[in-house]
């Protein structure tokens, strides 16, 4: 398998950074570009702590939102691996598999929440999506240690 380009799709979690350091690390022995994403969803449902109704108006600041998160991995990572960033708007899982094929991505390196029960039945998990629907490889990294 020859891995040119790695999908890395990041949100604001506290173990986003983890997560694009190892694809980098992965990036810099391959030798391979990093897409870095980022995928707003205004259609976020008031499920817990960890999420928030977005008004229809308040998407420009999101994305404006996901432009910083972005940047400040970014500047957090300090490597020499080229980094193609990106903020699009949609369903997470969606935009994700969409983008691995636009982009002919040949893997996504993504980290994963880890919520189980409740939470996880009624938000679903963008991570279990994507490895069940992808056709490309896609390599997990555990957010809690």
């Amino acid at each position: 398998m020859n891995i040119k380009k790695i999908l890395v799709p990041v949100d604001d979690s506290t173990f986003a950074l983890k997560t694009a350091e190892a694809a980098c690390q992965l990036a810099h022995t391959l030798q391979a570009t990093v897409c870095m994403l980022h995928v707003v969803d205004p259609a976020i449902l008031a499920i817990g702590a960890e999420t928030v109704v977005y008004p229809i108006t308040e998407v420009g600041a999101l994305l404006e939102g996901g432009n910083k998160l972005i940047a400040d991995i970014n500047e957090k990572l300090k490597t020499d691996v080229r980094i193609e960033s990106h903020v699009l708007e949609g369903v997470p899982s969606e935009i994700i598999l969409n983008q691995a094929k636009v982009w002919q991505c040949d893997l996504i390196v993504m980290g994963t929440h880890g919520r189980t029960g409740l939470s996880h039945l009624i938000m679903g998990s963008v991570a279990e999506n994507v490895v069940r629907h992808s056709n490309k490889p896609v390599l997990i990294i555990p957010g809690k240690s």
